[in-house]
């Protein structure tokens, strides 16, 4: 996923989608100040400013935000906003530095411990209320064949699908809402927020 950013300062992601804008969560920007730096594929960049949405408080909906880089970003192609609404039931991918494990138990291996290193996973949307998307870490004949969620220092990162050569961002990792599963066990149940909902927001902050 060749737009994918990465925000060590607070481990995080977020996702190239224009030369000078990133969209990441909201939650990972509140340690993030202009002039940090953040890494795009092979390239770092240098933060000009930070946009959270105005409507977003913590573990709620509109979980969104932009960062704006000092100088475009032009060795490598933006993805594109996905702004349909038939989201549900389509099979998408993520990826993401942060930790790792196994269903049956969860995470096993820490952010720090995983040291940075990528991994993908695809799940299938089942379900969306009007600003955000969600999928469920299913075991067996319910899973697809890289079924997986997210785990801690995931957030921000790309729910995104490959559509006719373009990369098209479907939602953002905002947290997991399952009370009485560990992060990373079967049964967990992810949510991310809906970028066609919040398309609009993210055309009138640029």
């Amino acid at each position: 996923f060749p737009p994918l950013a990465t925000l060590y300062s607070v481990g995080a992601h977020g996702t190239l989608i224009a030369p000078q804008w990133v969209v990441t969560a909201g939650h990972t920007i509140f340690c993030m100040q202009p002039g940090d730096k953040i890494k795009i594929g092979y390239h770092w960049a240098e933060v000009e400013q930070r946009y959270a949405h105005a409507g977003y408080a913590l573990d709620e909906e509109n979980d969104i935000a932009l960062l704006k880089l000092k100088q475009p970003m032009l060795a490598i192609k933006p993805a594109k906003l996905y702004q349909k609404s038939d989201e549900e039931t389509q099979n998408i991918w993520f990826i993401g530095g942060g930790a790792t494990g196994n269903g049956n138990v969860g995470q096993t291996v820490s952010y720090k411990e995983n040291n940075g290193k990528l991994r993908k996973a695809q799940n299938t949307i089942n379900g969306t209320s009007e600003r955000e998307i969600f999928f469920t870490f299913n075991e067996g004949d319910e899973a697809l064949p890289l079924e997986g969620v997210s785990g801690n220092a995931d957030s921000g990162g790309p729910a995104y699908k490959l559509i006719n050569d373009d990369y098209y961002l479907y939602g953002i990792s905002s947290r997991n809402d399952s009370f009485f599963k560990e992060i990373g066990e079967y049964g967990v149940k992810e949510v991310y927020t809906r970028v066609s909902y919040h398309a609009n927001w993210i055309d009138k902050v640029m």
